[in-house]
Order: structure tokens, then sequence, then C-alpha cells
């Protein structure tokens, strides 16, 4: 029942947040939402729109990003993956400006090598006081033998 609870208040939340960006953007296609985990990178990704290009070399893609500076410092750089197929990372773009925090900024980035189904996730966040965060690499798989009988 937790689960379920749980699972529900996802998808309203998820909903919200597209219905209120749909209301904003009516003549725009709809948006993917795509979140980060709030316990894991300063910045938030609000929303990610992916326009992907019609004539290759003539009109490029365009990823469009909303995103929050939840950090008590300014941010002064912000880098994120482009995720394709696989959470293969394609290519990286980087935001440089005066973020502050809690402040809402959106940027849009040419690209060519789009299809609409790639997405973003935070990779790197410079801050104004010099330091710096990364996302964290994940542990290597642990190899394990199999256990004969």
């Amino acid at each position: 029942m937790k689960t379920l609870i749980t699972r529900v208040a996802v998808a309203a939340s998820v909903l919200a947040l597209s219905s209120a960006f749909a209301a904003s953007a009516a003549d725009a296609p709809a948006p993917m939402v795509a979140l980060t985990p709030p316990s894991t990178a300063p910045v938030r990704l609000d929303n990610i729109w992916i326009h992907k290009a019609r004539a290759q070399g003539i009109e490029p893609g365009i990823i469009a990003v909303s995103f929050t500076n939840l950090a008590p410092v300014t941010a002064t750089s912000v880098s994120f993956n482009v995720l394709g197929f696989g959470k293969r990372v394609m290519d990286t773009i980087t935001d440089a400006g005066t973020f502050t925090t809690g402040a809402m900024i959106r940027h849009e980035f040419p690209a060519d090598e789009i299809d609409g189904q790639q997405t973003l996730e935070v990779q790197e966040v410079d801050f104004a006081d010099g330091s710096v965060w990364t996302k964290p690499v994940p542990p290597a798989p642990v190899m394990r033998r199999q256990a004969t009988f």
C-alpha cells in the first residue's frame, strides 16, 4: 500500500509540473520532463525540451532547458551531459553566467545530432566561491564467481 501511495504522489507531481509548463507554452510541443533528484545535484533540472533537427546541417535541433540553482552559493557555470539511447553520453553543453540561489534559468542550445529521444543530466557545477560539484561516478559492478554445486 505504501508503494501505491508513493507512485500516485509522484505521478501527481509530474502531471502538475507538466501542466504548468504546457500552459506557459501552449504553442510549443509537449515538453519532456526529466528531474534531477534534489539529493544529488546542487542544480535541479526543471524542464527539458528537445526539438529535433529538421534538415541535417541546415536547420539544427534545439535543446531548451530550465534549471534552478539549489545551492546557497551563486553558480557561475553548469555543464549538462546529453544522454542518448542506453544513457550513453552523446555531448556536453555548458551554460556560463551568474545563477543565484533559487532563480530559474532558461536557455536554448543548438544541437545537430539529436532525434528527440535524448535527455540531460547535471555533470558539473562551478561556484563563485571557487568550489566545484561534479556528478559522482557510480561504483564499478562487482564481479562474482558463480557457485558450483
